[in-house]
């Protein structure tokens, strides 16, 4: 388990000043592509067009302020701090319009090597979590804890694949955004073939690992 401290993360401006990122974690390829996966927040200051990324696809939640955001044909949606994550692919024509001030949450994913899923959730008993399979990082909404350790607005815990930690809420309620990375399987050994972006969220979400622990 690895704590990923908020105040630790260094700004990136982006080229055309329009935002900031912070990287939370990311798997750093070795064949010269920049990443296999990667998830950071971005500072949005204003409108305008997302970058395209070929061969990678996006999932994006909103952890602060709103914005309208446009894909391709698609009819514009509002994403606000309580909306559901969006999924889309890296190469679509994308923009945002910047209702309030935006922090955003994103997870980038190289589609040859990888799955990806993000999931919001309310916590109101401690949960244990963890999976085989995945790598999961726990993106914290507000205060909360995490197998006794204190994490503080906008902290993370990374766990690698067969690791588990417990979500321990400080408060009756607390939300958490569980980011999920899988690496591909051949089609015979569990991968869910050739199907759209947010086919694939759904499969992740229920397979995602999660159970209460018990009182006292």
């Amino acid at each position: 388990m690895e704590i990923l401290r908020a105040v630790d993360r260094a700004a990136v401006p982006w080229k055309n000043g329009a935002g900031v990122t912070r990287e939370v974690c990311a798997d750093i390829e070795a064949d010269g592509f920049d990443f296999g996966w990667r998830l950071s927040t971005a500072d949005v200051c204003s409108n305008g067009p997302f970058s395209r990324f070929s061969g990678v696809d996006r999932h994006l939640a909103v952890l602060e302020g709103r914005m309208r955001l446009k894909i391709d044909q698609e009819h514009p949606i509002e994403l606000a701090a309580s909306s559901p994550p969006k999924s889309f692919v890296g190469e679509a024509e994308t923009s945002a319009a910047v209702l309030e001030p935006v922090v955003d949450l994103n997870l980038m994913i190289r589609r040859d090597s990888y799955r990806g899923a993000l999931e919001r959730k309310r916590i109101e008993r401690a949960i244990e979590v963890g999976d085989q399979d995945s790598t999961l990082v726990i993106f914290a909404i507000e205060a909360v804890g995490v197998s006794g350790s204190k994490l503080a607005r906008w902290d993370a815990v990374r766990l690698e694949r067969g690791e588990t930690a417990v979500i321990e809420p400080t408060t009756k309620q607390v939300q958490v955004i569980i980011a999920r990375i899988w690496p591909i399987r051949p089609v015979g050994g569990g991968e869910y073939g050739d199907v759209s972006v947010a086919s694939r969220d759904v499969a992740a979400a229920l397979l995602f690992v999660g159970k209460r622990k018990p009182e006292g």
